[in-house]
């Protein structure tokens, strides 16, 4: 059984993982808008955003095995921990745990959600590409625009 002070200890952890994973589904969600309104010029930001949660994220799993560990119960999963905890405890855990599954199992449909819309999308873009070199009077017009571009001189341009 763990104690009251590694129960509270674990009780805080987790309330604190639920609030980032909703913090992450609410990233996800605003990408998703993105992709799907076309602003793709704007998921280069998401993306880092994204490296950087996943990063946190990383990093709470293993803080995550260390109070584990130190609570005298490593290698326990988070649904074998509950009836460890002590008794007054395991309905505020078995909560965490209904709503940090929840989140995150809408934060994977999210992101799986955003994975086909970027793919619809770029398959889009692909195919107006293609006309383009299947019609070579655009190719003319839109091939002349990018040979009369100014081509910067050295490393930098001039507006530097």
């Amino acid at each position: 059984m763990i104690d009251a002070a590694w129960s509270d200890r674990l009780i805080q952890f987790f309330t604190e993982m639920l609030e980032f994973y909703k913090r992450f589904l609410g990233l996800e969600s605003e990408k998703y808008t993105k992709v799907v309104s076309g602003q793709l010029n704007e998921l280069d930001s998401f993306m880092k955003q994204e490296q950087a949660f996943l990063l946190k994220s990383r990093g709470m799993e293993q803080e995550r095995l260390e109070i584990l560990e130190k609570a005298g119960a490593p290698k326990t999963t988070f649904r074998e921990m509950i009836p460890l905890l002590e008794p007054a405890r395991q309905e505020s855990m078995k909560k965490l745990y209904e709503e940090i599954t929840t989140t995150i199992s809408k934060l994977q449909n999210m992101n799986k959600k955003c994975s086909q819309m970027t793919r619809l999308k770029l398959g889009q873009i692909s195919r107006i590409l293609s006309n383009l070199e299947d019609h070579p009077e655009l190719k003319q017009i839109y091939g002349n625009k990018l040979q009369n571009a100014a081509k910067p001189e050295g490393t930098f341009s001039r507006k530097i």
